[in-house]
């Protein structure tokens, strides 16, 4: 899922800031295939999911949220 940006508009009709809404991207996980909207997405690859099936998958550990992953490998690294 890409980044969205929402603008604003104010009193005058003018264009105010813009907002920025960071939707979270999601990678299958290792050892993990799942066939979502009718495509089929390996271990590594992003998946365009969201809501109740981001959850699910999340839970049941077949997914992962890339920036979750990227804040734990920095941790990690700045730890050594």
């Amino acid at each position: 899922m890409a980044k969205q940006d929402n603008e604003r508009l104010n009193a005058d009709g003018e264009n105010g800031e813009i907002e920025s809404v960071q939707e979270p991207e999601y990678v299958v996980l290792r050892g993990n295939t799942i066939r979502h909207n009718g495509a089929k997405f390996a271990s590594g690859e992003t998946i365009p999911v969201a809501g109740d099936d981001a959850r699910r998958l999340l839970k049941m550990g077949i997914i992962a949220d890339i920036q979750v992953l990227r804040a734990k490998a920095l941790g990690i690294q700045d730890a050594e």
